[in-house]
């Protein structure tokens, strides 16, 4: 046995040796071969556990999730993040849920112009949006500059660049800055307690309703809301908007979360109520959707909506 091991070791040595003089006299064949065993390694976890597959493509590698979307899938740089989507590799499998299958058929032949706030990677919905609704415009808010670059990098790959508008900004109460989570990529907050122990940068930030007025925005069907607790400053900062607009509201609804923004889901409630909106909860889910209530009886005698719940 042990003249086995000196045998083995003698071995790896001269495989060592010899790698060393093949890579001195030939730099292109020696990463030709690694790459190739990379690749071999790599194509039989993808065949054995039937997960996503992906694209090389120009140094970038992308994620073709079940749904057709290609996401940038760059976990070598530590100053980035995934972002939504990014246990995609395993779920090959994975369908719509049922909130996505009401909203794409829902408003796939009358077109909408939706609003992403707290966008990530733009996976949850603003690519999926632009991709299934051909009269669809699509306002995309992220601040975070360690997700910024995989929201770009979807966008452009998907082609969607004429439907998706990306803005830099915060949406909250008011308009300057804010103190965002440096850290936290997909989680991150806005930091209301400025003595709360956490790495924090400094964002621009703006109310909804500013960006209605300064843009001449002239309708939003659609307001998806995920900023990790900011939910109800949100709809503060946005209140003339959903006066005058009275889209539907599919927001973040986590009472521990709403705590950091020293709000509550009964302050959200509240809010909404005083627009005689149905507010409706996605069972299985910590998301709440709102819509009109006239509004909301007619979807409720064409849809299925076995999985909501009225509160």
């Amino acid at each position: 046995m042990l003249r086995l091991r000196l045998f083995l070791r003698r071995f790896h040595f001269i495989k060592h040796i010899y790698a060393f003089f093949t890579r001195q006299q030939n730099e292109n064949a020696y990463v030709r071969v690694i790459f190739q065993k990379k690749i071999k390694k790599i194509n039989t976890l993808i065949y054995k556990y039937n997960m996503a597959g992906f694209l090389l493509e120009r140094q970038k590698i992308y994620l073709i999730t079940w749904d057709d979307i290609y996401l940038y899938y760059n976990i070598s740089n530590p100053s980035e993040t995934l972002g939504d989507g990014q246990g995609q590799e395993f779920n090959i499998k994975e369908k719509a849920t049922q909130f996505e299958l009401f909203l794409l058929s829902y408003f796939k032949d009358k077109g909408l112009t939706y609003f992403d706030i707290g966008a990530n990677n733009g996976y949850y919905y603003s690519l999926k949006v632009a991709k299934n609704i051909e009269k669809s415009v699509v306002y995309a808010f992220e601040p975070d500059q360690k997700i910024i670059n995989h929201l770009k990098e979807n966008v452009s790959f998907n082609k969607l660049e004429n439907k998706i508008n990306i803005i830099e900004e915060a949406l909250t109460d008011y308009c300057g800055t804010a103190l965002l989570t440096k850290d936290l990529g997909a989680s991150g907050y806005l930091v209301v307690n400025k003595e709360e122990k956490v790495s924090k940068v400094e964002v621009k930030c703006r109310t909804l309703d500013d960006f209605v007025q300064s843009n001449n925005i002239k309708g939003i069907d659609i307001i998806k809301v995920d900023i990790e607790g900011g939910e109800y400053n949100f709809l503060k900062g946005a209140e003339k908007s959903i006066e005058c607009f009275r889209p539907l509201l599919l927001l973040e609804f986590n009472e521990n979360l709403l705590k950091r923004s020293r709000a509550s889901q009964n302050d959200v409630l509240n809010f909404l109520k005083k627009f005689d909106y149905t507010i409706v909860s996605i069972k299985g889910t910590k998301d709440i959707f709102a819509l009109k209530s006239t509004e909301f009886e007619i979807i409720k005698s064409r849809y299925d909506i076995g999985s909501f719940e009225l509160l």
